[in-house]
């Protein structure tokens, strides 16, 4: 009798724990549907800060394509040098432009989730940053495209080939706007996380693939030049570009 006594108390508080958790989980994914709702609203409503990234990139991609729309032919080896730089010049800038505009705006919810997700454990952080991401997601595509068509039109790119461009200009500034987050969470102050992040993007450029090639890297250092995002999406667009 004591043994099955144990064994129903024991198949009880079995079931009261997967009840637990299956509440827990359920909590969560509400928590964060609910979560992902409202970063939305709040991001969409920001008009600042998409109209700050939205703009920059709209006059840059007439800027840019005014500079190099009359640099298709290609008949020296200075012709090519100028092709390539355009490609890295804008991919580089509208990375560099999200990075810019979301690192304000990332320190601002920072606030938001030291107060609800600290202080007073309202949803997990994990709920949060997929939330951010999520939400980012459909502007950095607007601003993108909006970017893309503009540039790739006057500076006539290859027919057939926008697509590449696209996604690659996405991708990466997608990483941009992920590494501000990164820094708006880790770094003491905003001052602190722009240093760093400007030092970062340094980096990124220096060792993107336009200026000095594997080769010439020192093993020490080759590591930047392999993990770096800047030089996969340059790679992917030149080769695309010119491969004829």
């Amino acid at each position: 009798a004591l043994q099955n006594c144990q064994k129903d108390n024991s198949q009880g508080n079995n079931a009261q724990l997967s009840m637990t958790s299956n509440n827990g989980r359920r909590g969560f994914l509400l928590r964060s549907v609910s979560l992902l709702r409202r970063t939305f609203i709040s991001i969409s409503r920001d008009f600042e800060y998409n109209g700050a990234r939205v703009g920059a990139l709209f006059i840059m991609s007439l800027i840019l394509g005014a500079v190099y729309s009359r640099s298709v032919n290609i008949l020296v080896s200075g012709d090519l040098q100028t092709r390539m730089g355009m490609w890295f010049t804008a991919l580089s800038f509208s990375a560099t432009v999200h990075f810019a505009t979301a690192l304000p705006a990332a320190f601002s919810r920072r606030a938001v989730f030291n107060r609800e997700c600290r202080a007073s454990q309202m949803y997990a952080p994990e709920a949060f940053g997929i939330a951010v991401l999520v939400s980012e997601i459909p502007w950095i595509i607007g601003s993108i495209a909006l970017f893309s068509a503009i540039f790739y039109s006057l500076a006539q790119g290859l027919e057939g080939a926008f697509s590449n461009f696209f996604i690659n200009t996405f991708l990466l500034s997608l990483s941009f706007n992920a590494l501000a987050h990164l820094l708006a969470s880790l770094a003491p102050s905003s001052y602190a996380a722009q240093v760093l992040g400007y030092f970062a993007i340094g980096l990124y450029v220096l060792f993107g693939g336009l200026f000095v090639t594997a080769s010439a890297i020192p093993s020490g250092l080759r590591f930047l030049f392999l993990l770096n995002p800047m030089r996969h999406a340059f790679f992917s667009v030149s080769a695309t570009q010119f491969y004829c």
